[in-house]
């Protein structure tokens, strides 16, 4: 069986949850400090290279002008390290770095960063494996779109799908309940679940064809997803086909 992936609608209602989430197993307290440092120091270079090709030659200036909207600490994504057991736990905000006023998202370069920060932790630490999903959803003045691929090193077949989907499963049940993967609440209005909101809202504009796909991942992704979890989705879900029908 193959990954289903993610609907951009999905992606799009996860914004603000941290999605991207990597998990490395056989993994220690020297393993989590590295992973920190060469992820830091592989996005700092991401960072300077969108400096340089801006010609920008006051990275301070640049930034209280909002030239750079992010000063490269801030910009930073890694939200969330958490050494469980063996399993280093990662989540990540959205891995893009803007420019121009904000008016620009680089995501050549800090995609690479991202990718490349585990090829060098798998170079130093042999013994690790890692598996996890990278998606986000960006848009700047030329378009927007949405971001979805895994990422794994030592798992295949069934082995893997079974991991992703349950990281995705945690991902949108944390979601529900306004949360990120490692259980940090989220800034949203408790009195609006900003998740299953956005959900209503991108199901009234997408057409038949994606409400169809929606549905279908959901049905697929119910076992791993929290049972009343999954009826509070379910129930949005027809809440918004039977006002479509109307």
């Amino acid at each position: 069986m193959e990954i289903m992936e993610m609907p951009a609608s999905v992606t799009d209602a996860l914004e603000g949850y941290n999605s991207t989430v990597v998990i490395v197993n056989n993994a220690n307290e020297k393993i989590k400090n590295r992973y920190e440092e060469i992820f830091r120091e592989r996005w700092n270079e991401a960072y300077d290279n969108v400096v340089e090709d801006e010609n920008i030659e006051d990275v301070d200036e640049a930034v209280e002008s909002e030239i750079l909207p992010l000063s490269k600490e801030d910009s930073f994504p890694l939200k969330g390290i958490v050494l469980n057991g063996n399993d280093l736990i990662l989540e990540f905000s959205e891995m893009y770095i803007q420019y121009c006023y904000g008016d620009f998202c680089d995501l050549e370069y800090s995609l690479n960063a991202f990718d490349d920060s585990f090829t060098e932790l798998k170079e130093e630490f042999p013994e690790i494996r890692y598996v996890g999903i990278c998606t986000f959803f960006w848009s700047d003045r030329r378009c927007g779109d949405t971001v979805y691929y895994n990422i794994c090193d030592g798992f295949s077949g069934e082995e893997k799908l079974d991991c992703i989907n349950q990281i995705e499963g945690r991902i949108i049940t944390n979601a529900v309940n306004m949360k990120t993967y490692t259980g940090k609440q989220t800034f949203f209005d408790d009195n609006d679940n900003q998740f299953l909101s956005k959900i209503e809202e991108e199901y009234e504009f997408i057409d038949e064809d994606e409400k169809e796909n929606l549905e279908r991942y959901f049905e697929y992704m119910k076992p791993y997803i929290g049972t009343e979890e999954y009826e509070k989705i379910a129930e949005t879900i027809r809440k918004c086909s039977e006002k479509s029908e109307n």
